[in-house]
């Protein structure tokens, strides 16, 4: 059931497209009550105050995230399948939300106390420790049974992330300095991500 009414939602998702094209400091109450057509005091009433409605957002953004990846395998896929599945399901979900880890970086690397916040949120969320255990689980098993070599859950999950989240923090750049238009940033996404899965692949290999 949804916890949030539909004034609420729309506050929501007003403010995410506000912070993830102009981030936190650039964003302000007004501009979300105006893109959520209410009134700025409707803002405070729900959310109290900017801060805790990016918190908000940040935590259902990255909660999707681990849920997307971590997500138990269907009965009969091994391992691997599973895997390349999740580690392409991940890849989609950045390349559909392309800025977010730029506000990983900008919003939360760069400011202690939010950084704080948030990984005090992961430690007590029972949703995402609940995932991680799941998938360590999972990867024990594997390296127990001699199908993948030995690495530590942690190191697997973070090479899948920077290897993922790498793509995007330099595209920008490549669009200008290869000049892609809209099919060959397409091409070259889609090699991207057939490449990190490869990558992955051959890094477990018993």
């Amino acid at each position: 059931m949804n916890r949030y009414s539909a004034k609420e939602e729309l506050i929501l998702q007003a403010a995410e497209a506000l912070f993830l094209t102009k981030g936190y400091t650039n964003t302000s109450t007004t501009e979300i009550a105006q893109k959520a057509g209410c009134n700025q005091a409707l803002v405070h009433y729900y959310f109290r105050t900017k801060e805790n409605l990016f918190q908000q957002i940040f935590i259902k953004k990255v909660m999707s995230l681990f849920a997307e990846f971590m997500k138990t395998r269907p009965a009969g896929m091994d391992f691997t399948e599973s895997l390349r599945e999740r580690m392409g399901m991940y890849f989609d979900f950045i390349e559909a939300n392309k800025q977010l880890p730029f506000m990983v970086i900008n919003e939360l690397a760069a400011n202690l106390e939010r950084r704080q916040a948030f990984c005090e949120e992961l430690r007590t969320n029972p949703i995402y420790t609940q995932l991680y255990r799941q998938f360590d689980d999972e990867v024990q098993r594997e390296i127990q049974a001699g199908r993948i070599c030995p690495i530590d859950t942690t190191d697997l999950y973070m090479d899948i992330i920077s290897l993922t989240i790498c793509t995007f923090i330099t595209l920008p750049t490549y669009r200008v300095l290869l000049q892609f238009d809209n099919e060959a940033e397409k091409q070259y996404i889609r090699r991207r991500k057939e490449e990190l899965i490869t990558t992955i692949q051959k890094r477990l290999r018993p």
